[in-house]
């Protein structure tokens, strides 16, 4: 009898975290412009992939991963139309845009510096 109440409780615990992995939207943005403070922009080849994860009172809770690190953030404002996202890694601060799959990454550092960033992204929920 044992035995059944451990295989009932591993299927519980495969469907909760089947579930819970389910509702996590995974997005990638592939970005091929960029643009340093007032210089002329350039060719680039950065990719930005973020996870959407539960609503957390303040707002839905997103978690970025680039080639510099991992970082959380959280939606600013979601329409039908288009998303806003702000991220904060130890004081570089991100700002992501996207519209119809059109991208618009904005970072600022201290100094200030700013990089702008465009590029597409898929697998939009």
């Amino acid at each position: 009898m044992k035995r059944w109440g451990d295989i009932v409780g591993l299927a519980v615990f495969f469907a909760l975290l089947i579930a819970s992995t389910a509702a996590k939207a995974q997005s990638t943005c592939n970005f091929t412009t960029e643009c340093f403070e007032t210089d002329a922009c350039q060719e680039t080849a950065f990719q930005f992939d973020f996870t959407k994860g539960e609503d957390v009172g303040t707002g839905t809770a997103v978690q970025a991963s680039t080639e510099f690190g991992d970082f959380a953030g959280y939606v600013v404002n979601q329409t039908p139309e288009a998303a806003t996202y702000a991220f904060d890694a130890s004081g570089t601060y991100y700002f992501l845009t996207v519209a119809d799959r059109e991208a618009r990454l904005s970072t600022h550092m201290p100094g200030p510096l700013t990089v702008h960033y465009q590029g597409t992204c898929e697998d939009l929920d």
